[in-house]
């Protein structure tokens, strides 16, 4: 398997993962879930979290929750990351470039009961 091909399977496995750990946008509450899933899911090359099972695969080393590390990375580096913050405009739906951003603080406080389940 070539080098690209390879990083393709890596992303989309980081995708996979990091949509089955966020709560459904669905889930109450629905307005932080929705801007967790924004922020968190609007794409990216997920270099921290390839690092990291690359990393791992050199060492010769796998580990159960090894994915789940990856993705713990790539939230610890998207909470620094003020490119994709979702907006809140005065309806209580979530835009790209409108109304006041939602803080970094709240996304967080959903990441982290996310993760706790």
């Amino acid at each position: 398997m070539n080098l690209e091909t390879r990083l393709q399977r890596q992303r989309a496995g980081i995708e996979r993962r990091l949509a089955r750990l966020l709560p459904p946008a669905s889930a109450y509450p629905q307005s932080l879930h929705r801007a967790m899933r924004y922020s968190v899911l609007g794409g990216g090359k997920r270099i921290r979290p390839i690092l990291c099972l690359e990393a791992a695969a050199a060492a010769g080393r796998s580990a159960p929750g090894l994915l789940d590390l990856a993705c713990a990375l790539e939230l610890a580096s998207d909470a620094h990351d003020g490119s994709r913050q979702p907006q809140v405009v005065s309806d209580g739906l979530l835009q790209g470039d409108e109304g006041e951003t939602v803080s970094v603080e709240l996304l967080f406080v959903g990441v982290h009961a996310a993760f706790a389940h």
